[in-house]
């Protein structure tokens, strides 16, 4: 009975991943422990015949980190494996990242079994709430084991934890239970690999059910703002999935050739260095006042505020009427307050409202954006040069220097990792046109020693 229940484990975990791999999870990062050696042996097995991509970390902070920017380059959902315990709590800090960054990331963790909780068992802890509280979704084997669970409940464990951690990316956490013995020995691991299955388990009907993810979004009415009055767009860090980022891209092109309205957009939004429109140093516009005599205008805020202190104390400034949109993220994401939400995506809200502009503007309106926008850019060119004969005036290498050095010294094939703090701050104000040759990503300084 114990080889048998082994085997069982084996069998199931070895399913598991498979299914996985049916819905296009490729990479998996490992890591050491007892507790999820059927699942170790079932990804090295996949991974002996090709059929994911299996990667070996000695910790579970890095390892999450790893999977995190794995996902990041590649858009797609990646896979961790930990063992028990205190093993979970160290996934966390890629968690929070994945989370505020929006980047596909599944956890798997194995568990003891509920006979072993709540009594003192060695690494036996509350791990199943480790990462609630910044996981799109949760889900758990039967809690006395894994070998019990049934295919169908497999499959809609499975197809349910992808699509959440796919549809609006982020993290999402399975918990399962190992009862022992964990290891099977190789030949009941070849038994399994040359077909053998639970009778029964195979056997059973599977009815497909998809799920669908009811977006709750926060505007059901199309939000307006009118396109041939005065506006600005401050773009903030990107935080839809990779793909929707060429429609984005399409979108605001569109929007600006419209309205004419000046772009301010951080280094992480996935702006295009040729944008019409885009001004390079906006962040340092604000020590010398050039917007303060702004007095009404309408800003359209696309995705997460950028980390400029100057551009938060401006919004909160009476006078504009803004509006912030998402893509297909619902959660509150303005902590200025007085925006409206629309979660719907930027390319869904341009083509909707276009379709209602039936007439042309009044040369005069569309003219006081343009204006705007050219005095920007004169202001933007100016800074250009006085930037650089200022920080490369005594050949010093500050971090001001550094931020604007760097994109001129690197490659625009090579993308930059940015720790969100004071290097992202200086990569805002100082980097120039170099900040935009380039995809920027952000990180929350959780990698430290």
């Amino acid at each position: 009975m114990a080889i048998s229940l082994a085997r069982y484990n084996f069998f199931i975990s070895l399913e598991l991943l498979k299914t996985l791999v049916a819905k296009g999870v490729k990479y998996f990062v490992l890591c050491p422990g007892s507790r999820s050696g059927p699942l170790a042996l079932a990804a090295a097995s996949l991974s002996k015949r090709k059929e994911l991509t299996l990667i070996t970390s000695i910790d579970e902070r890095s390892a999450a980190f790893l999977a995190l920017g794995i996902s990041a380059a590649s858009g797609q959902v990646s896979c961790v494996i930990t063992t028990s315990g205190s093993a979970v709590a160290n996934l966390l800090p890629a968690a929070v990242e994945a989370d505020r960054s929006c980047h596909p990331l599944l956890f798997l963790t194995a568990d003891r079994p509920l006979r072993l909780k709540e009594c003192g068992a060695n690494q036996a802890v509350n791990q199943q709430d480790f990462l609630k509280s910044v996981c799109r979704h949760f889900d758990e084997s039967p809690k006395e084991g894994i070998h019990l669970i049934s295919k169908k409940r497999l499959t809609s464990l499975v197809e349910t934890s992808f699509e959440m951690a796919s549809n609006i990316p982020g993290p999402v956490h399975i918990n399962l239970a190992y009862e022992e013995p964990l290891h099977p020995c190789e030949i009941d691991q070849n038994k399994v690999l040359d077909g053998w299955g639970i009778e029964g388990f195979l056997k059973e009907k599977i009815t497909s059910n998809k799920v669908e993810v009811v977006k709750n979004f926060l505007s059901l009415k199309l939000p307006k703002l009118d396109p041939f009055s005065l506006g600005i767009i401050i773009v903030g860090p990107w935080r839809g999935k990779s793909k929707q980022l060429v429609s984005f891209r399409g979108a605001l092109k569109k929007w600006q050739k419209l309205t004419g309205w000046p772009i301010l957009a951080d280094p992480l939004s996935g702006v295009e260095n040729d944008q019409v429109g885009l001004i390079n140093h906006w962040d340092l516009f604000f020590s010398i006042g050039l917007f303060e005599k702004i007095k009404e205008i309408q800003v359209l805020r696309l995705g997460p505020i950028p980390p400029s202190r100057e551009l938060q104390t401006w919004l909160k400034k009476p006078g504009k009427v803004q509006l912030l949109i998402t893509e297909g993220d619902c959660r509150n994401l303005d902590p200025i307050g007085g925006s409206t939400q629309f979660s719907e995506g930027f390319s869904c809200w341009v083509d909707k409202l276009l379709e209602g502009i039936s007439v042309k503007p009044a040369i005069d309106k569309k003219i006081v954006s343009q204006k705007l926008t050219k005095e920007l850019i004169k202001y933007d060119l100016l800074i250009h040069d006085w930037l650089d004969k200022r920080l490369f005036r005594h050949g010093l290498i500050t971090e001001p220097a550094l931020a604007r050095l760097l994109p001129r010294l690197l490659p625009d094939s090579i993308p930059v990792m940015l720790a969100s703090s004071s290097p992202i701050r200086d990569w805002l104000s100082y980097s120039g046109e170099g900040a935009f040759l380039r995809r920027c990503f952000g990180f929350r300084g959780g990698i430290r020693n």
